[in-house]
């Protein structure tokens, strides 16, 4: 919890932990899902899963907030994609 509790605060932490209990006590006998979704998952979790991503991530979103950074618009426009 340190990484995360540093970056989002314990409050916030505890409250998606016991969210994620939650989740997980509610035993699904079978799920179905694509090859293209289940990849998708995995990379969800093995970025969340890393300190330093979650840290670019809340950089970037900083710097975003604060007007120091491009929006993907802006990126498209100035590549004229």
């Amino acid at each position: 919890m340190g990484v995360a509790k540093d970056l989002f605060g314990e409050s916030q932490v505890v409250y998606h932990m016991q969210n994620c209990k939650r989740l997980l006590q509610k035993k699904a006998r079978w799920v179905t899902i694509s090859t293209d979704e289940y990849e998708s998952m995995k990379a969800t979790i093995e970025t969340l899963s890393s300190p330093d991503a979650m840290r670019k991530i809340i950089k970037g979103e900083r710097e975003l907030a604060e007007g120091r950074g491009k929006t993907l618009k802006k990126v498209q426009k100035e590549l004229e994609i």
